[in-house]
């Protein structure tokens, strides 16, 4: 299961879409599954939180996209990532800005329901 929270506009973690179809996460999954060059942390919150939830039943959250930024971020809180962010991969944007509304997460950030 993978959920879009909108971290900006929000005071819960309810989904602002579910995904729960294996063909889907799988391929926004393999669209991850590449070298995620890390650069300088943004100076913007993100606008949205992808949460995972794992085989297990254990969630892991990503940051995704900055309002102000013009580039689609990716960021975490693991050590490996250093407080910097990864460009969303190509492949990843195209999955993911559909589900996101018309502008797929950059620019002015609408809730959905």
């Amino acid at each position: 299961m993978i959920n879009v929270i909108s971290a900006l506009f929000q005071d819960s973690y309810t989904p602002i879409v579910a995904l729960d179809d294996p063909a889907q996460i799988a391929a926004l999954v393999a669209a991850l599954d590449t070298e995620l060059p890390l650069r300088p942390h943004a100076r913007c919150p993100a606008a949205y939180q992808l949460r995972f939830t794992l085989a297990n039943g254990q969630h892991h959250d990503f940051g995704y996209a900055c309002a102000t930024a013009t580039t689609a971020l990716l960021r975490d809180g693991q050590d490996f990532w250093g407080g910097q962010d990864a460009v969303a991969p190509e492949g990843f944007r195209g999955l993911i800005r559909p589900l996101l509304g018309p502008d797929g997460g950059m620019g002015s950030q609408e809730v959905r329901s």
